[in-house]
């Protein structure tokens, strides 16, 4: 009989700790845990400029396993079966997109995704992890093994100069917003504390703003079509009448190309 406890016990012992090692090893909620991605430029509207060096395309084969919420202005849903990605979008050479619909429910579900390369809508694919949260969605991801390939999130652009929109990007572009104006760019070389030259860009433009909205422009920077920096401006950036951003050798690569900035109401 007391063998019998003993082994009872012991059986009830391995239950106590397994269950704990099950509940401790509870991966945290992913809706609250994730890692944002902010990168317009992943969206399917975006024609990648295949002159571009692969150093300059998303490629996302350094990103660890784990939990992402798309956050741009562009979108922050992956791109799926109804609007699938071309080559050279996404600001990629091969974008990745999701087969099937997200989830309607808060479950996490596995998904496809596919790559789109070579005419093939399908070329590589693999399962990811989906969750829907509280009005957005998040994604177990995978890295990449061939560069440059990057995963597609949102389908806006910018908005064209003399509109806008609540978020910048369409849909909604109207010109009731404030009007954007093109900016002009300008650049010299100045002297650091070394005495070392070095170039810096001015992007600056008339404000159509009252003084009391001043402090709402937002300027990126882009080199050779990627963003860089994001610049945004109060009051004490107006010069001669104009608000003023300046992109120096700290926000640009080593190796610049072409310069070229955007304001953002």
């Amino acid at each position: 009989m007391l063998g019998r406890r003993l082994q009872v016990t012991a059986a009830y012992l391995f239950c106590l700790i397994y269950f704990n090692y099950i509940v401790a090893g509870q991966e945290p909620d992913p809706c609250s845990n994730h890692v944002e991605i902010d990168e317009e430029i992943r969206s399917t509207a975006h024609q990648t400029n295949r002159s571009l060096q692969y150093s300059y395309l998303l490629c996302d084969d350094n990103m660890p396993y784990q939990w992402y919420r798309f956050v741009s202005g562009a979108g922050g849903q992956l791109a799926t079966d109804d609007n699938i990605p071309t080559e050279y979008t996404c600001g990629t050479h091969i974008p990745i997109y999701m087969t099937g619909t997200h989830p309607e429910s808060d479950d996490i579900v596995d998904r496809t995704v596919c790559t789109v390369f070579n005419g093939n809508q399908c070329a590589d694919s693999w399962t990811i992890q989906v969750k829907k949260c509280d009005g957005f969605y998040v994604y177990k991801l995978l890295r990449v093994d061939v560069c440059a390939s990057a995963y597609c999130a949102g389908s806006g652009k910018r908005c064209p100069y003399g509109e806008n929109s609540p978020t910048g990007f369409t849909p909604g572009c109207s010109s009731m917003y404030p009007k954007i104006q093109k900016p002009n760019i300008t650049n010299e070389i100045i002297k650091n504390n070394d005495d070392k030259k070095k170039p810096v860009f001015h992007c600056s433009f008339e404000s159509e703003l009252d003084d009391t909205r001043k402090d709402m422009y937002d300027i990126d920077w882009y080199v050779d079509d990627v963003l860089v920096w994001t610049d945004s401006l109060t009051e004490t950036d107006y010069n001669d009448g104009k608000l003023r951003s300046t992109l120096s050798e700290f926000q640009f690569p080593k190796q610049i190309g072409r310069a070229s900035c955007r304001e953002r109401v």
